[in-house]
């Protein structure tokens, strides 16, 4: 273990008269599992511990792991929990119910369930594809909950800046399906964001985030998140042209046509609406809530402008 004065420290975080050695024991085990590799049994000596009350459960236990076992192996095992996968989906998705993952009723109707791409948001993580926040020992949570944000806002700053796939190089149903991959992944990130603002009490209850502070984070979020919306109707407008494009081929037939048409129109009336994921599995409604109340001090938008998430 490593630290300026890890004696002090073992009696801040033992608050509950366990011995120093059950401290340093947890600690040690904890570190040998991270340099093993093995993230599940790490995570899981942690939560043991917190339940055992052997380490602190207060907002300050990354400052305690430290001085306890050094600060790059505090940072891998936040970062473990960190990219915790949800045990419930795939990267934050899960088959629609409403067409079995088809995108579309017998090649007849769209499914607006899921957008036409056959595939919601998972409840359990709200989409984002990280197991959810109050699963995670209390003691690290405003950390996690932190660096999540800034991985799903550098991510999708990515994402705003890639660009559109070569229409030339690939046939119609390749290109839509990029573009579904694309506003899948968008979709996804979102969801840390929207995950972020439900969950800014964490972020206040801890010493490293003042209410002002919090409130910058959260502002912040909101602003990306709309960025974000801007992205994903461009990626609508798409969607809807090439699958204009793909229903006027003639060397398609024509049950694919006619499903080409009608996702066209789908897609084109999405576009009627301010935020595209409105009254569908992928819409993230509490982080609408929270951008209709920033808009609001907005003026003189226009409609493809005044994006409400």
């Amino acid at each position: 273990m490593a630290g300026k004065n890890k004696n002090s420290t073992v009696k801040e975080v033992n608050q509950a008269g366990i011995s120093s050695d059950r401290v340093e024991k947890l600690i040690n085990a904890i570190v040998k599992k991270l340099k093993q590799g093995k993230r599940t049994e790490a995570m899981s000596l942690v939560a043991g511990g917190q339940m055992r009350h052997i380490i602190s459960s207060t907002p300050n236990l990354p400052k305690d792991l430290t001085e306890l076992m050094g600060k790059k192996m505090t940072d891998k095992l936040i970062s473990v929990f960190v990219h915790s996968p949800c045990p419930f989906c795939q990267k934050g998705r899960v088959t629609c119910e409403n067409c079995d993952g088809h995108g579309h009723i017998n090649h007849e109707m769209v499914c607006a369930d899921c957008l036409s791409l056959g595939q919601v948001k998972c409840d359990f993580c709200d989409g984002s594809g990280w197991c959810a926040i109050d699963s995670i020992p209390s003691g690290l949570r405003a950390s996690v909950l932190y660096q999540r944000t800034q991985v799903a806002k550098t991510r999708i700053k990515k994402i705003l800046l890639r660009r559109a796939p070569n229409i030339a190089q690939y046939k119609p149903v390749i290109i839509l399906k990029k573009y579904a991959q694309l506003l899948i992944e968008l979709n996804r990130y979102i969801g840390v964001l929207e995950n972020t603002i439900m969950g800014k009490n964490e972020l206040t209850k801890s010493s490293y985030w003042s209410q002002n502070e919090t409130k910058k984070i959260v502002t912040s979020c909101i602003q990306t998140a709309i960025d974000a919306e801007r992205k994903a109707r461009e990626i609508v407008k798409h969607m809807a042209n090439i699958a204009r494009t793909q229903a006027k081929k003639p060397d398609e037939d024509s049950k694919a046509q006619k499903l080409a048409a009608v996702r066209a129109e789908f897609y084109e009336s999405l576009l009627n609406f301010s935020n595209v994921f409105t009254s569908t599995d992928l819409e993230h409604p509490f982080l609408d809530e929270a951008a209709k109340k920033l808009s609001g001090q907005h003026s003189g938008t226009t409609k493809d402008d005044q994006i409400i998430l």
